[in-house]
């Protein structure tokens, strides 16, 4: 009987003894680090595709929660001021009419980036079709800072930004919390 005792004391102990001098605290903290650094680096292709599949089910209330409105009324206001500041300086006449568009860049952008605006505007897009592949624009994206993630999209059939002199537009997300917000547009 006191042998057995003795057998078992020995192997709790030595059991408690190798989960003591165990690596797997150290593993698991490790592992649970590189899933969190995986979460984190893949949030914003995360939050790109809730977005892509809210546009194309047509829900304006799904990419309205990916979006600050205010921060985007505010980029969009400058990049267009900058476009019209550039294409004033090779013409006079240009700068006359920079000058009156000017006036009316803030409203016109109010009343268009709310969540209204993107309502009407993904309603439109659905009326008018799929693009054929020639149309595709070229997508690239990734990060500028650990709390900045860019989409850069170039085509000749961008309207928005061809109207305006420009080649390419960029969407501009900013971290918010765990997940990614649409803040600016660069042109």
């Amino acid at each position: 009987m006191n042998h057995e005792a003795m057998t078992f004391n020995n192997l709790k102990s030595s059991s408690m003894s190798a989960l003591k001098h165990s690596k797997f605290p150290m593993i698991a903290g490790i592992g649970t680090a590189i899933l969190i650094g995986i979460a984190l680096y893949a949030s914003p292709y995360m939050t790109l595709n809730s977005m892509k599949g809210a546009i194309e089910r047509g829900d304006s209330d799904a990419i309205a929660k990916n979006v600050d409105f205010s921060a985007v009324r505010a980029s969009l206001k400058s990049e267009m001021r900058a476009v019209m500041t550039r294409q004033a300086q090779n013409d006079p006449m240009a700068s006359l009419g920079s000058m009156m568009a000017g006036s009316l860049i803030d409203p016109l952008v109010d009343q268009m980036v709310t969540p209204e605006g993107l309502k009407i505007l993904i309603d439109r897009s659905s009326l008018q079709g799929s693009s054929t592949d020639s149309d595709d624009p070229k997508v690239t994206m990734g990060y500028e800072s650990l709390n900045s993630f860019v989409v850069e999209i170039k085509g000749k059939d961008l309207k928005l930004s061809s109207q305006l002199g420009a080649s390419s537009a960029s969407l501009l997300f900013s971290r918010s919390g765990f997940g990614w917000k649409l803040t600016g547009v660069r042109m």
